[in-house]
């Protein structure tokens, strides 16, 4: 392999755990700063290999020599070894390894949330798509708990919810009307089976 430049060798002056060590097979060369680390292996390492690509070599890496087809892509994984954060919030100085990162933790700032409910009738709104995708999740995962108000199909995730919908619109219903729909309920399986978990609030019997 090349020899690293003199300036960049281990330095006297640090004491051995505070300094850096790049651990690309066979390399174990130490530095004092973390982008004269950075700038060793994007320099010397960083090289296509032929029919694989950017192949990282680092100690340990979890691709084991699988390669990117890249640079940039191999660049950005590196800094999962390195711990290079370039991308710098200029609001509050964290850092992050990814722009697409800075981005998103930026929203937090700015108040900014591009992503928005698809499902009709839901204008929710997110700063990035994976809360945005766990929401969606809300409108399309089965509701065990649903309103037995003649009339009335909504459907929740958790009985607190449902709860609370039949305390704000009255939607009480009575022992008689539970039982009267419990014997004319579907056969167990079908389409038009009511949910096996459905939840209500019973009033009490008359005295």
């Amino acid at each position: 392999f090349l020899p690293p430049p003199k300036d960049k060798r281990l330095s006297p002056e640090l004491p051995l755990p505070k300094q850096l060590v790049c651990r690309w097979s066979k390399c174990n060369q130490f530095f004092d700063l973390l982008q004269d680390l950075v700038d060793h292996v994007n320099d010397f390492h960083v090289k296509p290999e032929k029919d694989a690509g950017y192949c990282c070599h680092w100690e340990g890496c979890a691709r084991h020599g699988r390669g990117f087809n890249a640079r940039y892509k191999m660049l950005i994984h590196i800094r999962t070894h390195t711990n290079e954060k370039p991308h710098r919030c200029p609001t509050c100085n964290k850092s992050f390894s990814r722009l697409e990162n800075l981005k998103i933790h930026n929203r937090s700032h700015t108040g900014e949330k591009p992503y928005i409910c698809p499902y009709e009738g839901c204008n929710k709104r997110y700063s990035n798509s994976s809360d945005r995708f766990k929401h969606t999740r809300t409108h399309y995962v089965e509701k065990p708990y649903y309103c037995k108000m003649p009339g009335c199909h909504k459907r929740y995730t958790d009985p607190s919810s449902l709860r609370k919908h039949i305390k704000a619109h009255g939607h009480f219903v009575s022992h008689e009307h539970h039982e009267m729909l419990k014997a004319h309920a579907p056969p167990k399986g079908s389409a038009d089976a009511p949910y096996a978990n459905g939840a209500q609030l019973l009033l009490p019997n008359p005295a």
